[in-house]
């Protein structure tokens, strides 16, 4: 039986909203770290405000983006799982769409092969058409730019340490990571937004397709 998935698609929308505000947010504080490092002599005082204010919407912007994380694979595990119940041929189980989050290497390619086959089989269950998925396709070309750029921007910091010249330079990268994560996340929104009708279409099939359901009228007659 295919089960309801509003509500989880809902606080994605919601949770991935508070990632793009808090983005802009990490953004706007990159710039201000980036114009603090191009002064000729940084205060003291000045770099324990920079750091402190860095810290706080970093740790903040960590949280959220977990939740959100989460949310989203929540919602992408039941949309599978209304999937497989919709009698669909699948590549993976409904374990999967969790589970290859987080196996190394196969998190590379599972998460996309499942994502994109929620976006195109949904809609062929209800529709002979299916919207291009150049969507998704970009919605994890970013995700995949952001991991890697945020691998280098990392090793970078650790080579050379904490020169003026690296912090520069790592605050423009993060700029840059920010910035392509910003559209990731728009992205994303507007994949469970055009989602929603195709999963409330299917679950109106599947109540159309159910029997009647007919009352059993006792027989009275004598037995004989």
């Amino acid at each position: 039986m295919i089960r309801p998935n509003r509500f989880r698609a809902n606080i994605v929308i919601i949770t991935a909203s508070l990632v793009v505000i808090t983005i802009l947010i990490s953004i706007v504080s990159f710039i201000m770290q980036l114009q603090l490092l191009n002064e000729p002599l940084i205060e003291r005082g000045d770099a324990m405000n920079n750091d402190f204010r860095v810290r706080v919407i970093l740790y903040g912007f960590g949280l959220i983006r977990v939740v959100a994380f989460i949310s989203f694979i929540l919602w992408m595990r039941r949309a599978y799982f209304n999937l497989h119940q919709s009698k669909t041929s699948l590549l993976h189980t409904e374990g999967w769409a969790a589970g290859g989050w987080f196996v190394p290497i196969l998190n590379f390619y599972i998460p996309y092969q499942i994502l994109n086959e929620v976006w195109t089989k949904t809609q062929l269950k209800i529709r002979k058409e299916v919207e291009s998925v150049n969507l998704v396709s970009t919605w994890w070309l970013f995700y995949i730019l952001v991991f890697c750029l945020s691998l280098i921007n990392s090793f970078y910091v650790i080579i050379y340490r904490h020169e003026r010249t690296v912090l520069t330079v790592n605050t423009i990268g993060q700029i840059i990571i920010y910035t392509i994560y910003l559209f990731h996340q728009i992205i994303g929104i507007q994949i469970i937004y055009r989602m929603i009708p195709f999963e409330l279409e299917l679950k109106d099939m599947e109540i159309e397709d159910e029997p009647e359901n007919h009352l059993i009228i006792p027989d009275h007659s004598p037995i004989v």
